[in-house]
């Protein structure tokens, strides 16, 4: 999260009384299918074979 200028995460997300429902409604809309999808492109691993191992 820290770091995510793509974050869609507002002032009033921050400072709100907290509400279990708008929380969840929120917590929906900014980890969504495309946030999940954006980190595991960023944590491609190079495939590497048995014997570059040896």
């Amino acid at each position: 999260v820290a770091g995510d200028e793509d974050l869609p995460v507002n002032i009033d997300d921050l400072d709100a009384d907290f509400d279990p429902k708008e929380y969840d409604r929120r917590m929906q809309q900014i980890f969504n299918d495309d946030y999940y999808q954006k980190g595991a492109e960023e944590d491609d691993v190079p495939e590497v074979s048995d014997e570059e191992l040896q």
